[in-house]
């Protein structure tokens, strides 16, 4: 049965974002902890930011203080998608869904560890909300 906590973990161990220091070091965690980490990570960076990954982030700033149309809210849906899908390959994504309100935008993704169900891995899902 494989473990998704600890540095043996199949979905790696690492520094968890935003940075925050735990005695003398920075905070680490493996497993689903990390996992969120890097997803909601990518999904808070603005396409390009990322001098040596110009095609890592999102579309979300880009959008951010618009009128939202349904075309845009599509073209954010792609974003996100293609986003998930290229650089954060241990997520599987079950739903994406947007809830527009008057003064802001709040952004739902269900997703799961790719894999999950096989190799003794719980299937479990998580949703994710930003608000923007």
């Amino acid at each position: 049965m494989s473990t998704l906590r600890g540095k043996d973990s199949p979905y790696g161990h690492g520094i968890v974002t935003p940075f925050q220091r735990l005695g003398g070091d920075f905070n680490t965690a493996s497993g689903v902890e990390l996992v969120r980490s890097c997803l909601l990570f990518l999904m808070g960076t603005r396409q390009g930011d990322v001098p040596w990954r110009p095609g890592f982030g999102t579309a979300v700033e880009r959008q951010r203080l618009k009128n939202m149309s349904d075309e845009d809210l599509e073209v954010l849906r792609i974003s996100l998608e293609t986003a998930v899908a290229r650089h954060e390959p241990r997520v599987q994504l079950l739903g994406l869904e947007f809830e527009k309100q008057q003064t802001e935008l709040r952004i739902h993704l269900t997703w799961r560890l790719a894999g999950a169900g096989t190799q003794g891995i719980a299937p479990a899902s998580s949703t994710e909300t930003m608000v923007f």
